[in-house]
């Protein structure tokens, strides 16, 4: 199962290409928007995203990921995990 916390936390980084952007944002800690992200990882076996310069983008895996993951209505489930598409 994908953890709500975790899809957010890819979904923002996505878009703003920062972890410290994205926690700011999100009013997390940096390490645990980076945790989240690796448990993600983690779950689907594969890096998601990779560190260029000072921003990070996404890995192949990653981009098909976040496209597939758009067309998924994120919707609390039981304890705020997700069922997998």
């Amino acid at each position: 199962m994908y953890d709500l916390d975790e899809l957010l936390a890819f979904d923002h980084v996505m878009r703003s290409g920062s972890l410290t952007r994205s926690a700011r944002a999100l009013d997390l800690a940096k390490s645990t928007l980076s945790r989240r992200i690796a448990q993600l990882e983690r779950k689907l076996g594969q890096p998601l995203l990779r560190r260029q310069s000072n921003r990070l983008l996404p890995t192949e895996a990653g981009h098909a990921f976040h496209v597939v993951r758009r067309h998924v209505k994120l919707t609390p489930r039981r304890h705020g995990k997700l069922t997998p598409p």
